[in-house]
């Protein structure tokens, strides 16, 4: 038996389509039926505008569109979305156990998005000693956002099963080291993007849009010049998201520079001069089934998020997905009723006393609904008791000297720094100003370092004139309590 599957990958420009069918019991290097292996684009420029829908007639034409002509019927759709619509991080917490999981995560979410209400977020376990500690991978949308697109699909008449970020399965997809920095490149529709991963982990994605051209396209010789121009814009680019990184990584982390594909971008990246300890290479998966390779040959840098997307799902690797399931409620319910209907259907092949059996059967049924409910608020009221016991120890704790921190990092200010603006809030530092050297910015981060910040971030950095340089740098505490 086989499971089918369709992943859409959503852009600002199209919907990239990869249907396949999956074996139950997977075999990556098992042979695969080749006509169950499709990959598809649909252009659907200015209908998605940064992941938002915008138009949502013309998205739901399109699906219907590609429904009559490449029915989705019996397969469980999933949904690459923009990392634009949320945000993905790692987070270090103390141990705890299973139970108490969800209602710290639903703190931790609470704590660091003020608007958690209107969010639909999910989490796995990247690392867990037990006692000790638990490192998770936290990831969150907009609520609105998922509920439209679920709701137009649907329409369509294809049914989501789950939701991820495409970057988040790029990292898993392409099985990232998980102890370097990667630096992921890729040519989209008239744009450029890169990102860095930590790990598998996505942490930083820019874009840099390809400025439009009024050159005639007969010009072979001035569209050729124009094209290089645009190189040497995006090479520049990357040399300065490098040097970026060197400025705040000074352990050297990042070792590998990937692309996506295609001949434009691999002369691009060849022509950055890299540091000798980053290699270049172009992207490759490791795990992908045979039939599945000629997407990613015949479609080099737009086959890859879907492809991964598969190879997660054919693997039944632990990943991210947003669409929330059932509550822990809902769960226990639809199990009583199902061993309830179980019992009834056993009660109505017995002897002639079915009739009082059943009423019976169903009294206990009213019964077991009644202390379910019970139970239910009880566990809703403890955990609502715990979740408070533990916000008021997290506030208690949080009692910062906010003046003897912000007058250790005044020290830290030579003559060739001047500070603008300065805000300390919830163990986070955001400071803005100008220097009149670059050493003195990197000093500054330097010290930032040793009075136990952690991982000071050069979040803007611009030049306004041959003397001074404007900058922003943000940092967090490695322990908000001290």
């Amino acid at each position: 038996m086989r499971k089918k599957l369709v992943v859409f990958e959503i852009t600002d420009s199209e919907l990239r389509v990869f249907k396949a069918s999956l074996p139950l019991i997977a075999k990556l290097k098992q042979s695969h039926s080749s006509a169950a292996v499709k990959f598809d684009r649909i252009q659907i420029t200015g209908v998605i505008e940064q992941g938002i829908v915008r138009d949502k007639a013309a998205l739901l034409g399109c699906l219907m569109d590609y429904q009559r002509e490449n029915p989705c019927d019996g397969h469980l759709a999933f949904l690459a979305i923009p990392m634009q619509t949320g945000f993905i991080r790692s987070y270090k917490l103390p141990w705890l156990a299973r139970s108490y999981r969800d209602s710290a995560i639903a703190l931790l979410v609470a704590e660091e998005v003020p608007s958690s209400a209107d969010l639909l977020y999910d989490y796995v376990i990247l690392r867990e000693e037990k006692h000790k500690s638990l490192t998770i991978l936290l990831g969150a949308s907009r609520r609105e956002v998922l509920e439209q697109y679920v709701a137009i699909f649907k329409q369509a008449g294809i049914r989501v099963g789950g939701v991820n970020f495409s970057w988040a399965v790029l990292g898993q997809g392409l099985e990232l080291n998980p102890d370097e920095d990667t630096l992921y490149v890729r040519e989209e529709v008239n744009e450029f993007q890169f990102a860095l991963f930590r790990g598998q982990i996505p942490e930083r994605v820019r874009t840099l849009f390809a400025k439009e051209t009024t050159v005639a396209l007969v010009d072979a010789e001035i569209c050729s010049q124009d094209i290089q121009r645009y190189s040497k814009e995006w090479e520049n680019e990357i040399r300065s998201f490098l040097l970026y990184l060197k400025a705040q990584n000074s352990d050297k982390t990042l070792k590998c520079l990937l692309w996506s594909g295609g001949l434009r971008l691999e002369s691009l990246v060849k022509s950055v001069t890299l540091p000798d300890y980053i290699t270049a290479a172009q992207a490759k998966f490791k795990s992908v089934p045979e039939t599945w390779l000629w997407a990613l040959g015949e479609y080099q840098g737009f086959a890859e998020a879907v492809i991964a997307y598969g190879i997660v799902l054919l693997q039944k690797s632990a990943s991210l997905n947003l669409w929330r399931q059932p509550s822990k409620a809902e769960k226990m319910l639809k199990r009583y009723q199902i061993i309830g209907a179980a019992l009834i259907s056993l009660l109505l092949l017995g002897n002639s006393g079915w009739v009082f059996l059943r009423q019976e059967m169903s009294a206990q049924q009213n019964r077991v609904q009644q202390l379910l409910h019970q139970g239910t608020e009880l566990e809703t009221q403890l955990r609502r008791q715990m979740d408070l016991t533990r916000s008021w120890k997290m506030i208690q704790a949080r009692s910062e000297k906010v003046a003897d921190i912000l007058g250790q990092v005044q020290n830290l200010l030579d003559s060739q720094l001047t500070i603008k603006k300065l805000v300390y809030r919830q163990g986070t530092l955001s400071l803005t100003g100008s220097a009149g050297d670059v050493r003195s910015i990197q000093s500054l981060i330097q010290g930032l370092r040793r009075l136990g910040w952690y991982q000071p971030v050069l979040t803007g950095y611009s030049s306004t004139s041959s003397e001074q340089t404007e900058f922003s740098i943000s940092a967090k505490r490695k322990d908000v309590n001290n």
